[in-house]
């Protein structure tokens, strides 16, 4: 069994006894402060790392916010730009058939425009957002690709919108915005089933196409504004 030494007793004056006391006490106090200093530390720098940390995401939200308002203005500038001309050639179709021409000129000019730039639109966006869902819900549980599609789908009605005032639809023109063509979302309803180049099948064509046009565009704003944003 180990056996320990004994403490050795001092016997101290009173001064001596005075000093070691001071002396205990001054020690304690000051590993007081030094821990009192050392938490206090600690704690500044946690709200430091929070604050840094909120900044951060108040920063990205900015960022992201900023993103999404560009990309919300010029897509509606691009599509609200051909739908109006569209209205308006329709309009003047039906009221000034000598100015056919004329009028079906500005169509064709408004729509190479549209064509051009809803498709760098179109491209921007799959660079944000990704590569477009094949049909809506596809989209609701994987958390994205709903912006594309929706976009595409604005810009394959404007296109029927468009060849349907031209009065007929050459080429593949019906089945390639088609819902279904490829196993794609397109314009949302089957175009091959309007197809009609009568004046009453136009007439139903445009109905469809101006009722599913803003179903399009209240979808397209709300996939911008919940999709993620896939690169900053």
């Amino acid at each position: 069994m180990t056996q320990w030494p004994a403490v050795i007793a001092l016997d101290l004056s009173f001064p001596q006894t005075l000093v070691v006391t001071v002396v205990g006490a001054l020690v304690t106090a000051l590993a007081a402060v030094a821990a009192g200093y050392v938490a206090a530390n600690s704690l500044r720098q946690k709200r430091k790392d929070a604050d840094e940390a909120a900044t951060a995401r108040q920063a990205a939200l900015s960022r992201d916010f900023g993103i999404r308002s560009e990309l919300a203005e010029r897509t509606a500038v691009c599509a609200a730009t051909m739908y109006i001309n569209c209205q308006d050639a329709g309009r003047h179709l039906r009221t000034t058939a000598f100015r056919r021409s004329r009028i079906l000129g500005r169509l064709d000019e408004a729509y190479r425009r549209f064509s051009v730039d809803s498709r760098a639109l179109e491209t921007l966006l799959e660079l944000r957002f990704g590569t477009a869902a094949l049909r809506p819900e596809q989209s609701s549980t994987a958390g994205g690709g709903a912006v594309v599609m929706y976009w595409h789908q604005v810009r394959d009605l404007l296109t029927l919108y468009y060849f349907n005032l031209r009065g007929g639809y050459p080429g593949r023109v019906l089945e390639g915005n088609s819902i279904d063509d490829d196993g794609a979302f397109h314009a949302g309803f089957d175009a091959v089933a309007f197809g009609a180049t009568t004046e009453r099948g136009l007439a139903e064509m445009r109905a469809k196409i101006r009722k599913e046009y803003d179903a399009a565009l209240v979808n397209f704003v709300g996939a911008l504004r919940a999709d993620p944003i896939l690169n900053r």
